[in-house]
C-alpha cells in the first residue's frame, strides 16, 4: 500500500514556522496511518470505522474516537492494539478534551472517557437527529436541519431556535469575539448566517457565494477574517465585522468537509481524499496531503492535529477537536430563515417560556424562542 506525501512549496517560511510539527492522522479500512513530515507509522486496526475523532490528548496518548458501522463509539488504543466500546447507537457526536458529548433520541449526553462519568444534559420532546456539536468555553451548541439548541453547560439554561430553513450543519463554526459568542452556519442554498448564541437570533447574513458550502473557518488568532469555500471551487476571503469579501480565489475541487486554522499561519481545508492548505500571507494554495486510498472506491477520513500552539495562548484554537458528522443532509432549498421571538421576556430575561422539553436539573430558562 503506498503512502504519499505531497510537498508543492519548498519554502517553509511562507507558511511560517512550525508547519512541519503538524501531524496528520486518517483512518481507513483495516489501519491507522499517522504521518508527521516525511515519515509515517501504521497500525492495525480490528474494527472498521465510518468516522473518527481525534484531538492533542488523544493523540499523545496514542488513541481516536471511532465511529463503526454498528453505530458505536470505541476508544482505540492503536498502540495498544485495544478498541473498547463505549457507547452504542449513537447518531452524532464531538470530543472536547476527555469529554465526549454525544446524541442519543431525543438527547444530549457527556461522558468522560477519564472517569466514565456520564449525565444527561437535554432531554429534548423530539428527536434532535443527525447534528454537529460545537462548544465555546461553557456554551453548548447543537445544529441541525431546521433547530439550533444551546446549553450553558454552567447554568443549564436551555434554548431552542426553531427556523423556516434547511441548515448545512456540516458547515457550523462558533468563535468568540471580546465578550459575544458567534455562530456561523450555512443553509443548503449556500447563503450564510451569523447567530448571536446570547440572544439566539440572526445578526449578520451573506448572501453571494452563488453556490452551496463546502467548509467555512475562521483565522486564528485573529477571528475577524472568515474563509468560505464553495463546492464550485470559488474560496473567499470575508471580512467578517464588515461583512464583505475582502479576495476571491480559485480552488481545487473536492468533497471538503471542514477548516482547520493551522498555528495562525494558514488555513487546512480537509476532504476524503486530501489537505489542500490556504496561506492568507501569500494567497498560495498547496496540497500537502493525499490519501493512500484516493482514487479508489474504499474511503478514509484524514484529520490533522496541530501541536506547535499549545504554550502559545493567544494562537490557541478555540477548539481542536474534529466533530463525527456521520450522514449529510440532502438538498432541501428553501426560503431565507424568518425568526419570531416570543414577547414572554423580561430585562432580567428568566421568565419560564413555551418550551415543550426537560433540562436537567435546570436553574432557570431562558425566554427567547423562535418558531416556524
Amino acid at each position: 500500500m503506498e503512502f504519499r506525501v505531497k510537498e508543492e512549496n519548498t519554502h517553509r517560511n511562507n507558511e511560517g514556522q512550525g508547519q512541519d510539527t503538524n501531524t496528520i492522522m486518517e483512518v481507513l479500512n483495516g489501519a491507522v496511518l499517522i504521518c508527521k513530515g516525511y515519515s509515517q507509522n501504521k497500525w492495525v486496526l480490528h474494527k472498521k470505522y465510518k468516522s473518527f475523532a481525534v484531538n492533542e490528548h488523544l493523540f499523545k496518548r496514542g488513541a481516536f474516537i471511532g465511529y463503526t458501522e454498528e453505530e458505536s463509539l470505541c476508544l482505540v488504543r492503536y498502540v495498544k492494539g485495544r478498541e473498547d466500546t463505549i457507547i452504542s447507537q449513537v447518531e452524532s457526536y464531538a470530543i472536547f478534551g476527555t469529554v465526549i458529548f454525544y446524541i442519543l433520541g431525543k438527547t444530549v449526553i457527556k461522558i468522560d472517557i477519564t472517569t466514565g462519568d456520564k449525565k444527561v444534559l437535554i432531554d429534548n420532546n423530539e428527536n434532535i437527529g443527525i447534528s454537529k456539536i460545537l462548544l465555546c468555553e461553557s456554551t453548548l451548541l447543537i445544529i441541525s436541519d431546521k433547530v439550533i439548541h444551546k446549553l450553558e453547560v454552567n447554568t443549564n439554561i436551555y434554548t431552542k431556535l426553531r427556523l423556516k430553513v434547511s441548515l448545512d450543519h456540516k458547515t457550523g463554526e462558533v468563535v468568540k469575539l471580546k465578550d459575544k459568542i458567534h455562530l456561523v452556519v450555512s443553509c443548503m442554498k449556500g447563503n450564510v448566517y451569523v447567530f448571536d448564541s446570547h440572544k439566539m437570533e440572526i445578526i449578520r447574513s451573506m448572501k453571494y457565494f452563488g453556490a452551496r458550502i463546502n467548509a467555512i473557518g475562521f483565522w486564528h488568532p485573529e477571528s475577524t477574517v472568515l474563509f468560505i469555500l464553495t463546492v464550485a471551487g470559488e474560496l473567499l476571503d470575508v471580512d467578517y465585522l464588515n461583512n464583505r469579501v475582502l479576495k476571491r480565489h480559485s480552488f481545487p475541487v473536492d468533497d471538503y468537509t471542514r477548516a482547520v486554522s493551522i498555528n495562525g499561519k494558514s488555513i487546512a481545508f480537509i476532504s476524503t481524499s486530501k489537505i489542500t492548505v490556504y496561506s492568507p500571507y501569500n494567497s498560495s494554495i498547496r496540497t500537502i496531503y493525499r490519501s493512500c486510498m484516493e482514487g479508489r472506491s474504499d474511503y478514509s477520513y484524514i484529520s490533522i492535529i496541530t501541536t506547535s500552539i499549545q504554550n502559545d495562548p493567544e494562537k490557541k484554537p478555540l477548539n481542536l477537536q474534529i466533530s463525527g458528522n456521520i450522514t449529510d443532509f440532502k438538498s432541501n432549498p428553501s426560503s431565507i430563515p424568518e425568526i419570531h421571538k416570543s414577547t414572554n421576556s423580561s430585562s432580567q430575561n428568566r421568565l419560564t417560556p413555551e418550551y415543550t422539553h426537560t433540562v436537567t436539573s435546570a436553574k432557570s430558562t431562558d425566554s427567547n424562542q423562535c418558531t416556524d
